[in-house]
């Protein structure tokens, strides 16, 4: 692509009563074609004028322009260049020219080769000129970023206009929240002075004219004034020259001193954000609130830390421990990699004073073991030394903030081992945990990134070897998931149905068998939900971590055990002789059966269920254990897997809640429905979470969990649990507009006979009152009408069996061989097997960028490649290849690609297939299997602007997961980047 030698960077332009500032991507192109810009730091200056400017610009730094886009430009234009004799010193020196005083008076010019922003300037007062719109829109975006401004006198009419326009720039207030010692310098460069005027006297003479026009102050705006004449002949320049490098060498200075000075990278997108800015806001630019953008402070972070402070019990404690904690992990979150480095203390005044103040409530501090108090005054002065300590740390010893972070956690080991919270991860303070280690401490998902280890085969693996608190070591090493952040959603879903959950367990293993790779079932999915009986079975495949064929093992043991009647009478407790002769005295004495079986139902009854609690209690207690919790660190978060189990209130009015292992941010809806313990401390046993979700009406008395209420089987309500998996997603990742594929089982249903048979109809033992009322009863439960909807959808299979008569009934333990074989030997399912898996095989393979794309012509041009989340050194990982090797990938159907060739592997092994961008934005990649119909990817279809900000590749001031972002040239970097400077 050849460089265009456009420099157009801002212009504006009229519609109506509507001004626009319209913004190239000229910024971007320039910091593109500079090497390094991570650690160069440039300056700016502003030149102001018209012919001698444009003579000055050349003589000055060597820009050279050519003749026609002298000719072709507007005067609300301004233009943007590097001195290219700067970046070989390491000093880039950015030039900003044009007549910013003379507002509309040309024609807004925009090129195919570069893209423009519009922003419509809000904060424009009715009626204002065009021309103070631009002298204000302009003043107020330059000053922040200025070093020198140089006016060239003659060009704008002489000292007195020139004071003029300098007036206006002060009423409108041209002010930056940078250290005072930073203000930009003005240069007034004339060819001649008027008379009685002077070198010696015109600085003077300036003031004395601005003074008349205005009653601010300049030097509350700038740090000084000087003039510069220049002299007629070959050396007209050098004077002026000598002036601008010498003086901004000492703003670089100051700016550095004050920690002021920008990298390119920061600079230019602070520059980027500013021109949106000053179109909807009179305040000053905060550069600090802006480096948080793609990284905000959490919004829960004030509740962390009270919930925190909660835990302090005395004076000593709080100065001692709990201030040096928040402490570092602010400063933790205030400097990732790739951050700047602005002034801890204006840092922390901006940022976190409010938030403080907040969190620790009073303005005097008790506590519950000391009559002694704090002033709450003096707890933020401890906590701000701190901060500012452990900050000039990292920038006196190199140390990156998340070293200084954990060894200050691991100092207070102690005071770790009596503070344990569900709802904080005490290692940061900043978020919710996901999951509990054997100590009983909790850590969050970004807390994993940063201190534990990735895994040597599979960096998306997190291994935790130790408590980041209390230090103890974990006896197996806790693994968690962390998911391709570009990569999309496999969603399971499996219905209840008692001992019909054998079903969907069988559809499982055909699947497995179709897919014939040794990949763990469970790999495929990152959300599980169940209902009832499909619960127990999405728990123990994905908490627990079974195989299909163990799940199906201990379901059958499970029902047996669960499904073993009342014992009307203690017959365990008679002798055997007469153990032998009841059933002759039940079968000679008519009445007697009937009366067992009255009593039976009354036992039921006033049992709240046809069977007692305590079978299925013991079956769950050994499935999970005695101590295992949903939140605990598991198989789930070891394949990065949401599981999902629905359950019912028995209030009035049943609504359905859900248990989770999910346990962040949620909104106010999903918040909602989650199951939070009431007291954060106690703990969500899956022992008691399998009871309530099983307890089906009629069957099982339902269970109460402490701090939570009484709860029972949500099959009545939703039976099938696919629209509150959905509504997870939506809510979770609201960034994915659809699931890569959903998985649906259900336990079976009768087929629907076209006529009704007359001796059916008639037959009132079959269709009496009680019989036809379970049976709308069940049909509810089936949400059919909510099914037929996302029958239609590619990305949904529904798979099921259907039966010839009656279903079996929930309880019917004798049932399952039958059931089992009727999946296996079931035709119809093998089609839709085969649909499946070629999806779920599709959604192995993620696309991610290299770099930020660039855009040229209305279209994004770049590079990136599709992954595969099997990694080389997994068992599957040769087999899965070979079956690929005549299978084709396309991007929007067509640039076909063979999907395994000599260009598909890195230096580890690992597929990494390279990928040419041209697209408007959107684009699909899929996989086309042998001769099968293609499938998308994960993820796919894909946006190129979500892609960039699911990457961090516009984090240009560091991630909270403290992972550096992908630079320009990070991958196969040359050893020399070409030099751009037009």
């Amino acid at each position: 692509m050849k460089p265009c030698k456009h420099t157009s960077w801002l212009s504006l332009k009229s519609r109506g009563e509507t001004t626009e500032l319209l913004v190239t991507d000229r910024v971007q192109k320039l910091v593109d074609g500079i090497p390094y810009a991570d650690d160069q730091k440039p300056s700016l200056v502003v030149l102001v004028g018209n012919a001698t400017k444009t003579n000055a610009l050349q003589e000055l730094f060597g820009v050279r322009r050519a003749r026609q886009l002298i000719r072709s430009r507007g005067s609300s234009e301004l233009h943007l260049h590097v001195e290219p004799t700067s970046l070989f010193l390491g000093r880039p020196r950015f030039i900003v020219e044009g007549d910013i005083t003379l507002g509309l008076k040309g024609t807004a010019l925009t090129y195919k080769c570069h893209e423009t922003g519009r922003h419509k300037i809000e904060r424009a007062v009715p009626g204002s000129s065009l021309d103070s719109i631009s002298n204000n829109i302009y003043t107020k975006l330059l000053f922040p970023f200025t070093d020198i401004f140089c006016l060239f006198c003659d060009d704008l009419g002489g000292f007195q206009q020139v004071a003029q326009y300098v007036a206006a720039w002060l009423e409108d207030g041209c002010q930056s929240v940078l250290p005072v010692n930073t203000r930009p310098k003005i240069i007034l460069a004339t060819d001649q002075f008027p008379t009685g005027i002077n070198v010696q006297n015109a600085a003077t003479v300036f003031l004395n004219f601005l003074k008349r026009v205005t009653t601010k102050d300049i030097f509350d705006h700038v740090s000084a004034i000087d003039v510069v004449q220049l002299i007629p002949g070959r050396s007209r320049f050098d004077q002026l020259k000598n002036r601008l490098l010498t003086s901004s060498d000492e703003a670089r200075a100051k700016k550095e001193d004050a920690q002021a000075l920008f990298s390119i990278t920061h600079f230019a997108a602070f520059l980027n954000n500013a021109c949106a800015h000053f179109c909807k806001h009179q305040e000053p630019f905060d550069f600090i609130k802006l480096s948080r953008k793609d990284n905000p402070i959490s919004s829960d972070v004030e509740q962390h830390m009270s919930r925190f402070l909660e835990y302090i019990k005395s004076p000593e404690q709080l100065m001692g421990f709990a201030a040096p904690i928040i402490a570092s992990s602010l400063v933790l979150d205030s400097y990732p990699p790739d951050a700047h480095y602005f002034p801890p203390s204006r840092l922390f005044e901006t940022l976190y004073v409010d938030i403080l103040k907040k969190a620790s409530q009073n303005g005097v501090m008790a506590f519950p073991e000391s009559r002694d108090v704090v002033l709450r005054s003096g707890f933020l002065s401890k906590v701000k030394a701190c901060f500012e300590e452990f900050s000039e740390q990292s920038i006196r010893e190199i140390k990156p903030t998340a070293a200084i972070h954990y060894g200050n956690l691991a100092q207070h080991e102690l005071e770790w081992l009596e503070i344990y919270s569900d709802e904080t991860c005490f290692a940061c303070l900043q978020r919710r945990p996901v999951g509990n280690l054997p100590c009983q401490h909790s850590i969050c998902v970004n807390c994993a990134q940063i201190f534990g280890k990735p895994s040597v085969h599979d960096d998306s693996i997190i291994i935790v070897k130790r408590c980041f608190l209390c230090q103890s070591e974990v006896p197996e090493e806790a693994k968690i998931k962390i998911n391709p952040p570009t990569a999309g959603i496999g969603v399971l879903c499996v219905d209840g149905g008692g001992v019909k959950g054998t079903i969907p367990l069988a559809i499982m293993k055909r699947i497995q068998e179709r897919i014939d790779l040794p990949i763990q079932f469970q790999r495929f999915f990152k959300v599980a939900f169940g209902v009832s009986s499909g619960g127990l079975i999405v728990a123990d495949l994905f908490i627990n971590g079974n195989s299909i064929e163990q799940s199906t093992g201990r379901f059958e043991a499970l029902a047996n055990l669960a499904f073993q009647e009342r014992e009307v009478l203690s017959l365990s407790r008679l002798p055997q002789f007469l153990r032998f002769l009841i059933p002759h005295l039940t079968n000679s004495l008519q009445p007697l059966p009937y009366f067992l079986r009255f009593f039976k139902i009354l036992t039921s009854y006033f049992g709240d269920g046809l069977y007692p609690s305590k079978n299925i209690e013991q079956a769950l207690m050994q499935a999970f254990g005695t101590n295992k919790t949903i939140r605990d660190i598991s198989s789930a978060t070891a394949t990065g897997t949401l599981v999902g189990l629905p359950v019912a209130t028995t209030e009035d009015r049943p609504t359905c809640r859900l248990f989770t292992n999910y346990n962040g941010v949620a909104n106010s809806d999903l918040q909602d429905s989650i199951i939070r313990p009431r007291n954060g401390s106690r703990k969500l046993l899956m022992q008691g979470i399998g009871r309530a979700i099983s307890a089906a009406v009629g069957f099982f008395p339902p269970k109460h969990i402490d701090g939570v209420g009484l709860l029972q089987d949500a099959g009545p309500l939703e039976n099938d649990p696919l629209v509150s998996a959905l509504f997870i997603v939506a809510n979770i990742w609201p960034h994915i507009d659809k699931p890569d594929f959903v998985l649906s089982l259900g336990t079976g249903e009768p087929k629907l006979s076209e006529t009704l048979a007359a001796e059916d109809s008639c037959s009132e033992s079959r269709n009496g009152m009680l019989l036809r009322l379970c049976r709308l009863f069940w049909e509810k439960t089936r949400d059919g009408k909510m099914r037929q909807l996302f029958q239609a959808l590619m990305w949904y299979h529904r798979l099921s069996v259907q039966f010839d008569g009656s279903e079996p009934r929930l309880d019917d333990v004798q049932a399952i061989p039958e059931m089992k074989a009727k999946v296996h030997d079931d035709a119809s399912l093998s089609a839709k097997i085969d649909d499946v898996v070629r999806y779920m095989i599709a959604s192995l393979f993620y696309f991610e960028l290299d770099v930020m794309p660039h855009r040229y012509g209305g279209r994004y041009l770049g590079s990136g490649h599709i992954l595969c989340s099997i990694k080389a050194q997994d068992p599957a990982f040769p087999t899965l290849m070979e079956r690929l090797k005549s299978s084709r990938f396309q991007i929007d159907g067509h640039a076909d690609m063979q999907v395994v060739d000599d260009n598909c592997f890195d230096k580890h092994g690992n597929f990494r297939k390279p990928v040419k961008l041209n697209t408007e934005g959107r684009f699909a990649i899929t996989l086309s299997q042998q001769t099968e119909e293609p499938s998308h990817i994960s993820g796919s279809p894909l946006s190129v602007e979500k892609l960039v900000k699911l990457q961090g590749l516009s984090a240009v001031f560091g991630r909270p997961d403290h992972r550096k972002r992908k630079r320009s040239g990070s991958m196969d970097k040359p050893k020399r980047k070409r030099l751009r400077t037009t």
